[in-house]
């Protein structure tokens, strides 16, 4: 019987495609199996993916990987393929549920869970770019659906308010509240012509930073907009994370 014993390379077109379960295990997309790699024995655990190849009009489909999400309590995974999110139990690997619904699209883009992992927001792609807010606390169940009609490059829960959510990407900053089953805006004050809004990161005391392809980061303190901080050489700035001061 032959079984895979390693997996070498990095699937680039996943979102979220590198994910840490702790301090030494490494979540990342190789192919079509998910890859769980400790940084100190360096064995590999894998995650094969669910769904075959399918043929359209003679041509092969390969039902890849598209987006991986870790929960804050590390212990849920979730692994989207096509227009299906597999959440796993990141203990024992095995498949606890599936969210699947004609409103993430033919192809999920995105996938964050709230902080207290209640909710998992789906952002699917073309040709609606929809988002979708389930909730995952007992029963599987949509909790809030829009179509936004333009591509969607970061979309995630504000930490201190889990019923908010920011959305970035292409001509699109938005912040949005989940309420009475639907996605209601939440107004910011900003005033600018759209821009190629590339990320964002959630900061303490309701603070929001946001990323531009023209190098600019954006500061905004209760949805209030305060500065612009830009790059002196003007590159744009495509990758932001937030963390503690050392």
């Amino acid at each position: 019987m032959l079984v895979h014993s390693h997996l070498f390379g990095l699937k680039v077109d996943v979102g979220g495609n590198l994910q840490y379960l702790d301090e030494n295990l490494v979540l990342y997309p190789c192919g079509h199996s998910s890859v769980i790699y400790n940084t100190e024995t360096r064995v590999q655990t894998f995650i094969h993916g669910t769904l075959p190849s399918t043929t359209v009009d003679g041509n092969t489909i390969k039902n890849g990987i598209s987006a991986l999400a870790v929960a804050a309590n590390r212990r849920v995974l979730a692994i989207a393929e096509r227009a299906a999110v597999n959440l796993y139990d990141v203990q024992t690997l095995r498949r606890r549920r599936v969210l699947s619904n004609a409103e993430h699209g033919s192809e999920i883009r995105l996938v964050s869970f709230s902080k207290d992992g209640n909710h998992v927001l789906v952002a699917g792609g073309l040709p609606d770019w929809s988002l979708v807010v389930w909730s995952t606390d007992r029963t599987a169940k949509i909790a809030a659906t829009m179509r936004l009609g333009t591509e969607v490059k970061q979309a995630d829960f504000c930490p201190t308010d889990t019923s908010v959510i920011c959305v970035s990407g292409f001509g699109i900053l938005r912040l949005l509240k989940v309420a009475e089953g639907a996605f209601k805006p939440v107004p910011l004050v900003f005033k600018r012509e759209p821009a190629d809004y590339t990320g964002h990161a959630w900061l303490p005391a309701d603070q929001l930073v946001v990323a531009t392809a023209l190098g600019e980061l954006l500061l905004f303190e209760n949805y209030e907009f305060k500065t612009v901080l830009r790059q002196p050489d003007g590159e744009g700035i495509f990758a932001i994370v937030a963390h503690a001061k050392v």
